[in-house]
């Protein structure tokens, strides 16, 4: 059971910041209305004075400073521009704030993106956004500013990062990484600082590695320092470039052969790089770059089986030993189900367990992480003294 299930909403529990516990900055009309123009994007200023029921005129001298907006108005304006109050009010990030991006789907038909599981996926979210705030109540463990270039991201998780691509984020760079079931697609969001990326468990590895480099690319490029929803499709191609970039450097691309590499080459930069065939497809043809028909036919197919022909050709791990589990073993299925398993960091584990035994925090958050009943987590009863402990104890 996720922790939210047992409240109707966060603000139940007085997780959500709200303007009225807290001392704000208050900027001028003029300043508020330069930030409610920022973040119309593609909407009229008519548009918005028609939705909350402003007559034009008045709309416009808001907007430029001569009339105050009203705490109604601005809270109606937040939500219709998918804008945050408090930056709306003060200029300044909410620093409860859950800063939220997201992987979204691209339709070749209309040339657009979109997100249609996010309401699915709302719950565990904030699920999620719920054990962050619990586990860092003060704001005090924020993730330091990391490269802003796919180079200097690649170079700070080292060699050879593919396989361990989670660990070398939260190791290195201090980036949580979370994987769960239940949701449609990749996020990522801040919150007091702290960057986290939340991935969905599937077999789907070679998916995984991309929804990762993506989403670092989002908090590397800043898109959650962005107030508004507008110029998602800038971000969204700004992110899977960079993402291309980290796991498929344009150097190391260009220093093969390819209108002449073979299908087991192929198959082996599929696997060191950790990404599928779709994905070097768009990277090959943004570059420019042909292969032979063979290796065409090849990166048409989808993954794993992509690979399983020239499976044996390829250089990969194996297990010692010449037993039953070694027969067996098979490195592209072991990759499939790590990328299944549930997954919090460590130290977000830690944190929620310090906060249990040393703060009374209860532990339906962390029995969730966990998977265990809270029943587990908490200490044992002493047992009752006997009779004769007792009298023996009124005797002395």
């Amino acid at each position: 059971m996720a922790p939210l299930d047992r409240f109707e909403s966060l603000a139940e529990v007085g997780i959500l910041s709200t303007l009225a516990c807290r001392v704000l900055h208050m900027s001028t009309n003029a300043e508020i209305g330069a930030r409610v123009k920022g973040a119309l994007g593609g909407h009229t200023q008519a548009w918005l004075a028609e939705q909350i029921g402003l007559t034009a005129d008045t709309m416009s001298r808001s907007l430029n400073g001569h009339r105050g907006f009203s705490s109604v108005e601005i809270a109606a304006i937040a939500d219709l521009l998918d804008a945050d109050v408090h930056w709306l009010i003060t200029g300044d990030r909410d620093p409860l704030r859950v800063s939220i991006a997201a992987r979204h789907d691209y339709d070749p038909g209309t040339g657009g993106r979109s997100n249609p599981g996010r309401e699915t996926d709302e719950r565990e979210l904030q699920s999620v956004a719920l054990a962050y705030r619990q586990a860092y109540p003060r704001t005090d463990h924020p993730t330091a500013p990391i490269p802003t270039t796919a180079a200097g991201l690649r170079g700070a998780l080292g060699e050879d990062f593919v396989p361990v691509f989670a660990s070398r984020l939260e190791e290195r760079l201090d980036v949580d990484v979370v994987r769960v079931q239940h949701l449609s697609t990749a996020y990522s969001f801040t919150l007091g600082g702290r960057m986290v990326i939340l991935l969905p468990a599937n077999v789907n590895w070679w998916r995984s590695n991309f929804d990762l480099a993506h989403e670092v690319a989002h908090l590397a490029l800043g898109h959650h320092e962005v107030e508004t929803s507008s110029e998602v499709d800038e971000r969204e191609l700004a992110a899977n470039q960079f993402a291309s970039e980290l796991l498929m450097p344009e150097t190391l691309i260009r220093s093969l052969a390819w209108d002449t590499i073979t299908c087991p080459e192929v198959g082996q930069f599929l696997w060191d790089q950790g990404v599928g065939t779709t994905a070097l497809r768009h990277r090959l043809d943004s570059l420019g770059l042909r292969t032979s028909s063979e290796v065409s036919e090849m990166l048409s197919r989808p993954m794993p089986g992509a690979l399983r022909p020239w499976q044996h050709e390829l250089d990969l791990p194996r297990p010692e030993g010449t037993g039953f589990f070694a027969a067996l073993f098979d490195p592209i299925d072991k990759r499939m189900q790590d990328a299944s398993q549930r997954r919090f960091p460590l130290t977000l584990i830690t944190a929620h367990r310090r906060r249990v035994e040393n703060e009374g925090l209860t532990p339906e958050t962390l029995a969730w992480m966990l998977e265990s009943p809270v029943e587990e987590l908490v200490g044992e009863p002493q047992p009752a003294g006997s009779i004769e402990d007792l009298l023996e104890a009124f005797a002395g």
